[in-house]
């Protein structure tokens, strides 16, 4: 359920006599939504037309006009308390025996709303308890930080929780169906988990646009609220403490698994090329013998036992490289070809361009 944060600051700010008067409010609107055809939409254009644009009632109204219009006379007192000039009527869905609990305890919760406001954020959803928080878009909905060196921007969150970064052998699927590696010197990503956590507050910034977007999901309205960034750390895209240990040793990890792509892909593009030239050689080779003198075919024969000997040496390097990065731990073969047909798509998508 999405909450608009000054629209619950309105409600938590009432007088008690008022916010039994909600309390009345929220129950008669809720027997006007089992009329067919009610919509809080309707009754926020007509909310409009009485209070903000001072529309005086007519006969020309529709039935379903008439009822919203005399549900909003006999509750306007409250209503332009709470929306003012808004048409936000949404809020109106959290139940009224909710609102009791955080009414009692609306000096904490009040502050907490008020440093939301400092933050920027506007609304947040509310889940329940059960509830796993999630990623709004793509990743199947699973939490993660991501630094993208290509835009300079980042993707993660903060959260009043234990976050644990996950097994990063993970293959991660995203918005398209596609999978991919989970880091390259292009992006890394962290796939996370949280427990015991009261809230989810996450972000994308990108440094060089300076735009950024940031949701957040509460469980309990009572979080840390020291946990909470400050506005500077939430616009730079600040990964938590907690996170950048637990990431720092598996960069390097992913600095070292890349040069061995790297110099593997160098070696069997050196590899291919040797291939091609000892090819066209020996295909001239077999010209100079049908149609020229043999001797020169000898000489060209001589130079080819060079090259192939050359095109050993690469072959014995390459092999090296992959046994060493193997009993190093750092992959193993699977995962070696698959960044190496990454890089070759990569490779070849920029040639295209």
């Amino acid at each position: 359920m999405k909450v608009d944060v000054i629209f619950f600051k309105n409600v938590l700010n009432l007088n008690e006599e008022d916010f039994a008067l909600y309390g009345e409010m929220i129950d008669e609107l809720n027997e006007l939504r089992k009329i067919k055809d009610f919509s809080l939409y309707g009754c926020a254009l007509s909310y409009k037309d009485i209070v903000i644009e001072k529309i005086k009632f007519s006969g020309l109204f529709s039935l379903s006009e008439r009822k919203y219009i005399k549900f909003i006379k006999k509750y306007v007192s409250i209503l332009s308390k709470i929306m003012g000039d808004s048409l936000k009527f949404g809020n109106l869905d959290i139940s009224y025996n909710y609102l009791i609990g955080c009414y009692e305890n609306k000096g904490e919760i009040l502050k907490r709303l008020d440093k939301l406001l400092e933050l920027g954020i506007c609304d947040f959803t509310l889940i329940p308890e059960a509830n796993a928080f999630s990623y709004e878009s793509g990743y199947c909905g699973q939490l993660y930080f991501e630094i993208d060196k290509v835009d300079n921007s980042r993707r993660g969150f903060f959260t009043d929780g234990k976050i644990e970064i996950k097994d990063q052998d993970y293959l991660l699927n995203d918005s398209f169906g596609s999978r991919y590696e989970s880091h390259s010197r292009i992006y890394d990503i962290y796939v996370a988990e949280v427990e015991e956590a009261n809230y989810v507050l996450q972000y994308t910034t990108n440094r060089l646009s300076y735009m950024r977007h940031v949701s957040m999901q509460i469980k309990d309205l009572m979080f840390d609220i020291d946990t909470l960034p400050t506005l500077e750390e939430l616009q730079n895209g600040v990964f938590p403490e907690s996170v950048i240990c637990a990431i720092e040793p598996l960069q390097e990890a992913v600095e070292k698994k890349q040069d061995y792509v790297d110099a593997v892909y160098d070696i069997d593009s050196m590899n291919d090329m040797a291939k091609r030239l000892l090819s066209m050689c020996e295909y001239y080779t077999r010209q100079c013998e049908l149609t020229r003198c043999k001797k020169e075919a000898k000489a060209i024969k001589q130079k080819i036992c060079i090259l192939k000997g050359l095109y050993d040496d690469i072959c014995a390097l390459g092999d090296s490289l992959t046994n060493e990065c193997f009993e190093n731990d750092l992959m193993d073969g699977k995962e070696l070809d698959k960044a190496l047909t990454r890089k070759k798509w990569d490779s070849n998508s920029h040639c295209c361009c």
